[in-house]
Formats: structure tokens, sequence, C-alpha cells
């Protein structure tokens, strides 16, 4: 089985030195096998921790799993994470997100089918995240035909996100002063490379993303989840 995409939220949440942010505008599918990715991107603090995601608040409050580290970059307050769950409640369900340490944040969020039901370990690996100062910002993803990758970026004021080079889930936003995100996806392949350009084209960045396994598909060993 191949993993197909679902939905994905038809607007990002944003929010200006808060605490927690809630996204109301994804509905999943009844298909089976079914997959959730949220995508969080942070911009004015350095002191962000404990970052939990729930989908469905209201009902199932199903808890996701956190994939990977988050990824930070003190240096311009800049701060990703993705979170991942599997057999997410079908619906027009609330996302939220809460944390330790007011901040600027945007939040969006991906529904697949056809994803490994294992575990969100398994569903989701080979995260990885780089950290940049030149354009474009590029993060790359090991996949296989069949699955599905999912990246988000962030950039500090100096520069904007402009331009993604795969299907847009949000962004990128060109308005906020202390910062720009933006996240996108893509059918798998042996290695995809996510990648969004900056104006101007020196700025810092930083990037995350994710496999998405398809059901009945090879999961590598995986190394430990690290949370902040």
């Amino acid at each position: 089985m191949a993993v197909a995409f679902d939905a994905k939220a038809t607007a990002d949440s944003t929010g200006t030195s808060v605490t927690t942010i809630s996204n109301a505008n994804l509905t999943v599918g009844a298909g089976s096998n079914r997959g959730l990715i949220a995508v969080v991107s942070w911009n004015g603090t350095v002191t962000l921790s404990a970052p939990v995601a729930h989908w469905d608040t209201a009902g199932t409050n199903q808890l996701m799993t956190q994939i990977g580290s988050t990824i930070t970059n003190a240096a311009i307050d800049q701060h990703l994470a993705l979170f991942g769950l599997v057999a997410p409640t079908s619906g027009n369900k609330n996302l939220t997100v809460s944390w330790t340490g007011a901040s600027g944040v945007y939040l969006s969020a991906i529904a697949f089918t056809g994803v490994d039901q294992t575990s969100a370990a398994v569903a989701f690996p080979h995260f990885n995240n780089a950290v940049g100062t030149t354009s474009p910002a590029s993060v790359a993803i090991t996949s296989a035909t069949g699955n599905e990758t999912v990246a988000v970026f962030s950039a500090n004021g100096a520069a904007d996100l402009t331009t993604l080079n795969f299907t847009n889930l949000f962004g990128p936003d060109l308005t906020d002063p202390n910062g720009s995100g933006a996240a996108n996806y893509t059918a798998g392949a042996a290695s995809n490379t996510h990648t969004c350009t900056l104006v101007p084209t020196t700025g810092s960045w930083l990037a995350c993303g994710c496999d998405v396994l398809a059901s009945g598909g090879a999961a590598d060993t995986l190394m430990p989840q690290i949370s902040l």
C-alpha cells in the first residue's frame, strides 16, 4: 500500500507572544491506515521548552508524538518541531500545541492514508534537520517510492522565506518582521531535498522534516527520539 494525501489544514494558525495555539482547519478523512503530522514554527524566544501536541482536544484528546528533537537556533530565536499520530480520530477536529516560553508561532497539519500503524516512531522515520545562512533553506529526507515526505522551515527577520519547491502546506509568510515560516510535502523517492528560497539571499534559517512510511513498508532501526 502507498501513502496517499488525505487532507491539509485550509489555513495555518498564527500567534504572537503565546504559549499555546490551536488549529481547527483540518478535516481528517475516514480512510484506512491514517496518519497525521503537525508542523510548528516558533520565533521570538530563547526559553522554549516542553512542547506538547494533542489532536481532537474536545473529544478523544489524542497525544501526538514529537518526531525527532525540537530544532533550535538560539542565535536567531527560531525553533521547529514535527509531531506525528497514527490512527487520528476522523473529522474536523481541533489541534492544540502548548509549550513553555512565550513566542510567536505558526501551526499547520497534514493527514495521509496508507500509513504504517505500528507506532508514530515507525510511521514517521528518517527525521533530519539543517541550519544555514544562505539561500535556499534546505533539508534532505531519506524516503522511498510509495512514501511521502514533509518539511517545515523558519527564517529570522533579516530574510523572508519566499518560494517552496514542493507542494505548499502553509506559508511562506512575508509579513512578520520577527521571522518567517513555511512547510511543504511531496511523494517519496530515495531522497527528497525540500527547499525554500530566501530574500535577501543571506539570513539565518533552519529546517526539519521526516518520511511517512507506507503500510507494509520496511522500517529502519530508529535512533531514540529526544524532546526538549
